[in-house]
C-alpha cells in the first residue's frame, strides 16, 4: 500500500512523495529519501516505517526532534493516521494514504472583464492621464489663493500622480513577496487611475447634492457610502492583482478594511468639528471657488447689460408709496407730565 508525504517548507512551496517501499529516511542528507533543505532539520532526523500493515514514526537521533499534530515527541517511535501533520524544524509533512478524502472542488471564477482591459498598456497610461486632467480641473474649482494659484494647481496635480505611482509600486512589491510570477505595476497604475476619475466625477455630483439639501445628513450619508464602496472595489481590486486570496475572503478583507477607514474618518472630522464656527460654510450659498464658472465683465458692462434695472420709470413706481407715506397724519409729539 502506498504512502503520500506532502511536504511544505518554511517559504510555503509544496511538494508530493509517493513510496510503496519501506522504511522512509527523512533528513537533510543527500543519502535520505525525503530531502528537506531546512537548517532546523538533522541530516538524518527521521525514519517512517510500516509495522503489521500500520504506519509508524522514529527519531534517528534528531538535534531538535519532531512534533505530531502539534504534540512534541524526541526519541521514542510512535503510530502515524491519515492526515496527521508532522512538524521537523519549520517544515511540515503531512502523511496520506491513497484512499484520504479530499477537499471539495472550488467553483472557478472568471475574472471580470475590467481586469482584462487593465492589461493594455494604452488603457493604462490613457486612464492615468485622464486622471491627472480631472485632477487638475478639480483644484481649478476647489483652490482659492489670490496668489500662486498655478502652483498651487501644479502641486495638487503633481500630488494625484505620486499617489496613483505609490500604491501601484507598494501593491506590485506585496505581489512579488506573495510569490506571484508578475509585479503588475501597469494594472494598478491603471486601477487606481479608474477609482481616482470615478471619485472626480462623483464630487461634482455630490456637491450638487450639497447644494440641493445644504449639506444635511442625507448628503453626509451618500458621501460616506460612495467612497467606502469605491475604496473597498480598489482594495478588492488590488487584492485581486497582487495574492491568490480566496474571492470570499478578499471581499471579507475589503470590506472590514473599507468600512474601518470610513469610521475612522467620519468619527475624527465629527471630534475636530467645531461647535461654533465663526465663519461657516453654506454649501447652498456661492463660495469663491464657484466665482470660476461665472462670465468675467466690467461694471460698465453689467450696467448696460442691466440698464432696464436702472430706467426712471423704475425708480419712480418704487418711490410712488413714499408720496402716501408724506401725506399721512402727523405724529403727535410726547409731552411730559409738569412737575408740580
Amino acid at each position: 500500500m502506498k504512502l503520500i508525504l506532502e511536504v511544505r517548507n518554511h517559504e510555503d512551496d509544496t511538494r508530493h512523495y509517493s513510496f510503496s517501499d519501506f522504511p522512509v529516511r527523512i533528513g537533510r542528507a543527500f543519502n535520505n529519501d525525503v530531502i528537506v533543505s531546512d537548517p532546523y532539520v538533522s541530516p538524518h532526523h527521521l525514519c517512517i516505517d510500516r509495522e503489521d500493515g500500520a504506519y509508524t514514526v522514529a527519531d534517528t537521533g534528531s538535534e531538535n526532534g519532531f512534533a505530531i499534530n502539534g504534540e512534541p515527541k524526541s526519541g521514542e517511535k510512535a503510530m502515524l493516521r491519515s492526515g496527521d501533520k508532522l512538524l521537523l524544524g519549520e517544515t511540515e509533512i503531512f502523511i496520506y494514504t491513497p484512499d484520504h478524502p479530499v477537499a471539495d472542488t472550488l467553483p472557478l471564477r472568471r475574472e471580470h472583464q475590467l481586469f482584462g482591459w487593465i492589461t493594455v498598456t494604452r488603457n493604462v497610461w490613457t486612464s492615468f492621464l485622464v486622471a491627472l486632467i480631472l485632477t487638475y480641473e478639480w483644484a481649478w474649482l476647489t483652490i482659492f489663493t489670490p496668489d500662486g494659484e498655478g502652483l498651487a494647481l501644479t502641486t495638487t496635480t503633481a500630488t494625484a500622480a505620486g499617489i496613483i505611482i505609490f500604491w501601484a509600486a507598494a501593491w506590485s512589491v506585496a505581489g512579488r513577496l506573495t510569490r506571484r510570477h508578475k509585479a503588475n505595476f501597469q494594472n494598478h497604475v491603471a486601477l487606481v487611475s479608474l477609482c481616482m476619475i470615478v471619485s472626480r466625477v462623483a464630487w461634482y455630483v455630490g456637491s450638487y447634492i450639497n447644494f440641493l439639501t445644504n449639506d444635511n445628513w442625507l448628503s453626509q450619508c451618500i458621501t460616506y457610502g460612495f467612497n467606502s464602496v469605491l475604496l473597498g472595489f480598489l482594495l478588492f481590486g488590488s487584492l485581486t492583482l497582487a495574492s491568490k486570496m480566496q474571492h470570499k475572503r478578499k471581499i471579507a478583507v475589503a470590506a472590514l478594511l473599507s468600512l474601518g477607514f470610513s469610521a475612522s474618518a467620519f468619527l475624527f472630522n465629527t471630534l475636530s468639528t467645531q461647535k461654533f464656527n465663526p465663519q461657516p460654510v453654506y454649501s447652498a450659498s456661492l463660495e469663491p471657488y464657484l466665482d470660476n464658472l461665472a462670465p468675467t465683465q466690467t461694471v460698465g458692462a453689467f450696467m448696460t447689460g442691466n440698464s432696464r434695472l436702472f430706467a426712471t420709470d423704475t425708480f419712480v413706481q418704487v418711490t410712488k408709496p413714499h408720496a402716501a407715506a408724506q401725506s399721512a397724519a402727523p405724529v403727535i409729539p410726547f409731552q411730559h407730565a409738569k412737575r408740580k
